[in-house]
């Protein structure tokens, strides 16, 4: 038995071409089902695309390996963080309708924004390498 617990990742750029590049990383990390089409904003050339949730209820192996792929694709963004911890991708992971009636963004660009700098700042002073 488990409890749903909704979870989706939102990602946003104004690079087209970027848009692009994470969405087929999305795609090859998480059922093709789960990744939207791209949309473009009508003004400001936005370039969006959604990742819904994994389907399955906490507590079952399914949820974890929704799980494990949310955390790897939001590395992968991490990553792609400038060396001021800004980030050509905005991203948030929202958890909505759950069974306890939750609703929040539970991790976001923004809130990496200063775990980003740290990590480019100990990559600069150690030669390029991440430690």
């Amino acid at each position: 038995m488990g409890y749903d617990k909704h979870v989706a990742i939102i990602v946003t750029t104004h690079d087209k071409e970027k848009c692009i590049e994470a969405w087929d990383i999305a795609k090859s990390i998480f059922n093709e089902n789960q990744v939207s089409n791209r949309q473009s904003a009508p003004i400001n050339s936005w370039h969006t695309f959604f990742i819904g949730p994994d389907g399955s209820k906490e507590g079952w192996a399914e949820s974890d390996v929704g799980d494990k792929q949310r955390s790897t694709f939001k590395d992968w963004l991490n990553d792609k963080a400038f060396d001021d911890g800004s980030n050509i991708y905005y991203w948030a992971e929202v958890l909505y309708e759950d069974d306890f009636d939750q609703e929040r963004i539970t991790d976001s660009s923004k809130k990496n924004m200063w775990n980003n700098l740290v990590k480019a700042e100990n990559k600069k002073n150690n030669g390029g390498k991440n430690e």
